[in-house]
């Protein structure tokens, strides 16, 4: 290349930038002067040679931040001053920079027009304070501290929006949207609620779960599982079947209704507590949780005289039955035969064969073995005693006492709550496992006697069973229990007698009674001479006695009061043997003895 050709090029180079310098210069000097539009159009030019020129990008950045500019536009000035504040920090060395320093351009006032224009563009936004405002500063803006202060107006806003209008879209959008939102959380949360409550609204067991087989995972999924569980338990409920709890039981395995269908089932499988329902309950379902409790519901009742006959024949019926041991172990206590032995004030047990002591003397009080259990008085009776029942083993039965405790009858015994004295009883009918099977609400209840309880409430007396079902109404003055079909009951201040319907076999009614034993009952019509009749209520033996005593198999005593032969007004009583046929067998040895006569015989307390 010839020197003549350098020269030019060399001239040509330094003229141009001669001439963007002066462009440049010429470019603030009319910012300056408040000459905007032809700055703008000179800092153009320059920014076509050189988009990144660091010193045209400032002053178009100072152009359009310019507050007295018609044109201004702080989204312009942004673009402008983040192109300039990316070339810093400036090299102090270079030629260009040193350029820039005639113009003001160093990396202090870059950073001075950067921090400017953001606050200018950020108060903007602030003064509309709306989302569009906020997001349009965020946009342009790359300054992280103003940045994330409306990113968080921002989201706060359109958070606020679709809460109020609980818009379930425009929350799945903003959730896709700002991922890094401070109000992601709380959006989060509530498109989840939204979305459950939209897709589950018509509460139905479908509802739940197509949300379910949808999202197996959100939060709401565990809800929604329990109440789909509910929703098919619950179709199942309205049904109240045994065959449809057995359908859900195959059908729904895991369901933890699963254990209240169980329940139902052998509630209605068992409802009248007999023992071919727990038989029939135990064959039909073997791997309901209830099994056991109907193994033992029926070994109950089975077995509730406590006799060895009653164990050996349940082991017979039921081979495969769980009870081995214990029904060995009853078997033995069935067997064995205790009574009551006092020592030193204390009560024990006694085995009468063999005169060996079995339970230890420690008891106040003690009664006879009845159902294999007893009623002790464990603790010292002072006014009165209260009763605990023991076995043979002398181990307490259950932790319950009583006021007055009855012998165990067919597998229940009456009870007492309170003393007697002064205030009406409460009395009730316990089972074996000492739950009220008649609830303590009765003034007096005799003991069982052909499946019928005497009983007595505030309105008088009646018979009831063992489910206290009213089987005669309570409309007596007063009763003895039923034997031989029969029952002497008090009306109008006079016995008659009754069958188990409430019927009156006879018409005849009386001053006093006793009970029918041996087909004969000992009676009076006008408390003064005693005599038998038979259940048709015909006089078998004529009234002529003083007193009579019920028959003990065929033969009864009676007093009958005699004259003394010297002297008609003094006479005597004696008391003599008489059969069936008021046929006289014999004169006991003490003549002044006097027989006991009872209409009823009433157990207030031991």
């Amino acid at each position: 290349m010839s020197k003549k050709i350098i020269y030019i090029a060399c001239i040509s180079l330094l003229t141009a930038q001669s001439i963007m310098a002066g462009d440049l210069d010429k470019a603030f000097k009319n910012i300056n002067s408040g000459d905007y539009d032809k700055a703008r159009a000179g800092i153009k030019e320059e920014l076509e040679k050189d988009p990144k020129d660091v010193a045209a990008n400032y002053a178009m950045a100072k152009l359009f931040s310019a507050r007295d500019y018609k044109s201004i536009n702080l989204d312009s000035a942004t673009i402008y001053v983040n192109k300039a504040f990316a070339a810093i920090p400036l090299k102090e060395d270079d030629k260009q920079t040193k350029k820039y320093l005639k113009y003001g351009v160093r990396d202090f006032t870059i950073t001075e027009l950067y921090n400017d224009v953001n606050k200018q563009a950020y108060e903007k936004a602030k003064a509309k304070n709306t989302f569009d405002s906020y997001d349009n500063f965020v946009k342009y803006s790359k300054d992280e501290k103003l940045n994330e202060e409306a990113s968080d107006k921002r989201d706060e806003i359109r958070y606020d929006e679709l809460s109020l209008k609980n818009d379930i879209e425009g929350l799945r959008q903003f959730l896709n949207d700002y991922p890094k939102s401070k109000k992601f959380n709380d959006a989060n949360k509530l498109y989840e609620q939204l979305l459950y409550a939209d897709m589950t609204k018509a509460n139905t067991a479908e509802a739940f779960k197509t949300y379910l087989d949808k999202y197996p995972t959100a939060p709401y999924a565990k809800e929604a599982q329990v109440q789909y569980d509910r929703k098919i338990y619950e179709s199942y409920l309205k049904r109240g079947t045994i065959e449809g709890y057995a359908e859900f039981e195959k059908a729904y395995p895991k369901n933890p209704f699963l254990a209240a269908v169980q329940d139902s089932i052998y509630t209605m499988s068992t409802r009248k507590g007999e023992v071919w329902e727990y038989n029939t309950f135990i064959k039909a379902y073997p791997s309901n949780r209830n099994i056991m409790s109907a193994w033992n519901q029926l070994y109950d009742l089975y077995t509730q005289d406590a006799t060895d006959s009653s164990y050996q024949a349940f082991q017979k019926a039921y081979p495969n039955n769980p009870f081995k041991d214990r029904i060995q172990q009853d078997i033995f206590l069935s067997q064995l035969t205790l009574s009551p032995f006092k020592s030193n004030d204390k009560w024990g047990y006694v085995n009468p064969k063999t005169q060996t002591l079995v339970i230890q003397p420690q008891y106040d009080d003690a009664s006879e073995f009845s159902g294999g259990l007893a009623a002790v008085a464990l603790k010292p009776c002072t006014d009165n005693c209260m009763y605990s029942y023991i076995d043979k083993n002398g181990k307490v039965a259950f932790e319950k006492a009583f006021a007055s405790a009855g012998d165990f009858i067919g597998g229940k015994a009456v009870v007492a709550l309170d003393y007697c004295d002064g205030a009406p009883c409460k009395f009730g009918i316990i089972n074996r496992k000492s739950e009220f099977v008649v609830g303590a609400d009765y003034e007096d209840i005799q003991p069982l006697s052909e499946g019928l309880y005497a009983a007595h409430n505030f309105k008088g007396y009646g018979f009831i069973n063992d489910r206290d079902h009213v089987v005669i109404p309570f409309i007596y003055q007063d009763a003895t229990s039923f034997s031989e079909g029969l029952a002497a009951v008090k009306k109008d201040d006079r016995w008659v007698f009754i069958d188990r319907s409430g019927s009156q076999p006879f018409t005849q009614s009386f001053a006093n009674v006793s009970a029918f034993s041996s087909g004969l009952a000992a009676v009076t019509e006008n408390d003064s001479t005693y005599g038998y009749i038979d259940h048709s209520g015909t006089w078998v033996i004529e009234p002529i006695y003083e007193n009579a005593e019920p028959f003990e198999g065929d033969t009864a005593l009676v007093s009958l009061k005699e004259n003394n032969k010297k002297s008609k007004d003094y006479g005597m009583t004696f008391r003599y043997k008489i059969d069936k046929t008021g046929k006289n067998l014999g004169k006991l040895v003490n003549p002044n003895a006097v027989a006991t006569r009872k209409a009823s015989v009433k157990k207030k307390k031991k």
